[in-house]
């Protein structure tokens, strides 16, 4: 369970199986249900990106600020390799 801003107790949706994440992306705010990555380099600099972007009393589901084919290429990266290589790097 995750702690909303009032200190309520929010469930995650029910259609969000365990060792999953909903997220929202780019402009369209288009919803992916993700396997977990939170320890991964790339999910990291992501999460970074939106805390940078909305900050930490951003409202809502995690939104991540890049375009839906950057994440679907971020998501094969991670899928695919345990850690970020130089196939995968992010660029400012």
């Amino acid at each position: 369970m995750r702690t909303a801003s009032k200190g309520r107790l929010m469930r995650p949706p029910p259609d969000v199986p365990k060792g999953y994440l909903a997220v929202y992306v780019g402009e369209e705010l288009r919803r992916f249900v993700i396997l977990t990555y939170l320890s991964h380099l790339l999910f990291k600099v992501l999460l970074e990106k939106a805390e940078e972007e909305f900050g930490f009393d951003h409202t809502g589901g995690l939104t991540i600020p890049c375009e839906i084919e950057t994440f679907k290429y971020l998501l094969k990266c991670m899928e695919n390799h345990t850690r970020a290589d130089d196939a995968c790097a992010l660029e400012d």
